[in-house]
Order: C-alpha cells, then sequence, then structure tokens
C-alpha cells in the first residue's frame, strides 16, 4: 500500500519526485507487504467497528424494536456506554491481521504478474 501511495504521490510531482525523501522506485519486500497489509486492517477495523456493532445489534434485534439502525445509538451509550461501540474488537484484530496481509500480498503478486505479461512504462 506505501509503494501505491509514493507512486501516486511522484506520478503528481513531477521531475522533482526522484528528491523527494521518500526513496527509489524499489518494490516492497515480502515482509513490508504483509506488515503494511496488517496495520491497513487494523486501521480498516478500528474505525469501522462502531457502525458494524450498530448494524449487527439493529439486525439481530426482534422485529419492529428500531425503526433505523440510528435508533440502535443511544440505546447502546446509555446501556454499555462508548466501550459498547467497539465489543468484539480483540477477535477480529486478531483475525484482521493475517487475512489483510495475505490480502496485500495476493494484490501485489498479481500486480507484479500482470505488468511481468503486459509492462507498463508508468501506472
Amino acid at each position: 500500500m506505501l509503494c501505491h501511495i509514493r507512486t501516486a504521490l511522484r506520478h503528481h510531482q513531477g521531475s522533482d519526485a526522484e528528491s523527494d525523501g521518500w526513496g527509489g522506485s524499489e518494490d516492497l519486500s515480502f515482509f513490508h507487504v504483509l506488515v503494511a497489509g496488517g496495520f491497513a486492517g487494523w486501521a480498516n477495523w478500528a474505525w469501522a467497528i462502531a457502525p458494524d456493532v450498530v448494524k449487527t445489534r439493529y439486525q439481530t434485534a426482534p422485529e419492529g424494536k428500531y425503526k433505523r439502525a440510528v435508533s440502535v445509538v443511544p440505546e447502546l451509550y446509555k446501556a454499555e456506554g462508548v466501550r459498547g461501540f467497539f465489543k468484539g474488537l480483540a477477535p477480529i484484530a486478531l483475525r484482521a491481521w493475517p487475512a489483510n496481509a495475505c490480502c496485500m500480498l495476493g494484490y501485489e503478486l498479481a500486480l507484479k504478474a500482470m505488468n511481468f505479461v503486459v509492462p507498463l512504462e508508468e501506472y
């Protein structure tokens, strides 16, 4: 992911890109891709867990208990406080790291394979 951000920044910076302090155009190592994917998964779930908890509470509530998903928020906050919005974060974080690390690695390997078959000057 970092390599794609770096590439996008270089694309928009023009010819000064080589002196921007980001380093050369070398590929990230296998380890770095896995770490980037793992952190990306954690970052995603850090902000997505609260809406996911609200959605799950709404979907599993008895028919007619809530008019809309937003109706879950005040009741959840009153009953469990802010911590209620982050229930289940630990197991999700444990799952997110390997799942997203492998997903990122698969993406990077597919991108390399496609660039090997049809090389592009710049993407």
